[in-house]
């Protein structure tokens, strides 16, 4: 019996060293990525083309991830890592997509995020149209560049130019919210979930709480419940606000 479970432990263990050994490799071709991103940044002028190369590298990375056996526990430890290396929040939920473009796109900066956002939605969209990494340049020449193949992310009505770009933002609004820092945690306890006007309020990934400030804090009052169209509405008006404030930061550092 006590062999059995030696055996059992071993095989754990060697396991547990086997993923981390294939979420280095991930890792390691993460930085030549990392670092071809970073020379266009600081040169904009490069070739766009180079630029398209990326995101078919970091495609291609994510198909690597999503092909192996152990895809959702090595998923879980690149999680951690750009959590400990980035400053990032990557939640459980975050998509192996975004993952792989996290490898490569670095930092908690808004304009970090925004590029990280753009580049994870053309490859989701690549992925909807059955294109694989290989073809991938060639598709996003055809739409005409990144942005045009993101917007595919969302099914436009004619006429409805402006909901389709609000879906999107507030799409991207969404993800970079759940990887953002808390700045404030607690926790309600059941006698005060008791007290919400509605407590399906509290049954999404992002809750909405009225809150007054008094005394130098912040209560608590009631949580709403607020439905798809006006959460949308929401989260688009707070990725613009995000926007005008990253090109006032770039437009001090300029300065």
């Amino acid at each position: 019996m006590a062999r059995t479970i030696s055996a059992d432990k071993a095989a754990k263990n060697a396991a547990k060293i086997a993923i981390a050994a294939q979420a280095t490799e991930y890792l390691q071709a993460s930085n030549v990525l990392a670092e071809q991103n970073k020379l266009y940044e600081q040169d904009r002028s490069n070739c766009r083309q180079k630029r398209y190369a990326v995101v078919a590298g970091i495609m291609q990375l994510y198909e690597k991830i999503a092909a192996h056996a152990d895809c959702e526990k090595i998923a879980k430890q690149l999680r951690s890592e750009i959590k400990a290396t980035q400053e990032v929040s990557m939640q459980a939920k975050s998509s192996l997509v975004l993952v792989a473009t996290r490898l490569v796109v670095r930092g908690k900066e808004a304009k970090a995020r925004k590029t990280a956002h753009l580049y994870a939605r053309v490859i989701e969209v690549a992925v909807k149209h059955n294109v694989t990494s290989a073809e991938l340049v060639s598709f996003i020449n055809k739409y005409e560049g990144l942005n045009k193949v993101a917007d595919m992310h969302v099914k436009k009505r004619k006429g409805n130019t402006a909901g389709a770009e609000r879906v999107v933002a507030a799409s991207t609004m969404r993800e970079a919210l759940h990887e953002r820092s808390a700045l404030a945690t607690f926790a309600l306890s059941a006698n005060n979930e008791e007290l919400l006007t509605d407590k399906n309020a509290l049954n999404k990934d992002l809750v909405y709480f009225v809150c007054k400030f008094e005394n130098g804090a912040y209560k608590v009052l009631d949580a709403v419940l607020v439905e798809e169209a006006a959460e949308q509405q929401l989260l688009a008006k707070l990725a613009k606000a995000n926007d005008a404030v990253a090109a006032n930061d770039s437009n001090v550092k300029a300065a």
